[in-house]
């Protein structure tokens, strides 16, 4: 008898030593909760791998540069990290632009009306009817050559 009241005892939380089951179930009966399913100790460990960040346009440039017709030339940090920003800004104006847009019309998704549209109040009209012409036969010319 000693050892049963030293176990049903409350610990220093207040709570008794022996988990008790519910009283609407009966001691022979399983209990109406399921008990909770710990994972495997290898599962708990493993970390979930991180998505990359895409924060600039340095691979691209490059890229961009070394398909031009002076493949050759080298550039430093310095004019990558300026391009970058230059790059950066623009987006970023687009974008902005073309929310306004779409906020305008009362419409929910960004089209590609939205975003020329953008583009043209953010460049110019000269520059986007130059650079418009430029991107219709780089997107043509990609398709082409996908198909």
């Amino acid at each position: 008898m000693g050892k049963d009241k030293v176990a049903d005892a409350p610990t220093a939380a207040g709570s008794s030593a022996k988990k008790q089951q519910p009283a609407a179930v009966a001691p022979h009966q399983k209990s109406a909760v399921p008990p909770k399913k710990t994972p495997p100790a290898e599962v708990v460990s493993k970390k979930k791998k991180k998505k990359a960040t895409f924060n600039n346009f340095d691979t691209y440039i490059r890229a961009v540069l070394r398909s031009g017709p002076e493949s050759d030339l080298g550039t430093t940090k310095e004019t990558i990290s300026v391009l970058d920003g230059l790059l950066k800004d623009k987006f970023t104006a687009v974008t902005k632009q073309a929310g306004l847009l779409c906020a305008k019309k009362k419409k929910q998704t960004l089209g590609v009306k939205e975003v020329q549209a953008a583009f043209e109040l953010t460049v110019g009209s000269k520059l986007y009817k130059t650079i418009s012409g430029r991107i219709h036969d780089a997107v043509a010319k990609y398709i082409g050559a996908a198909e």
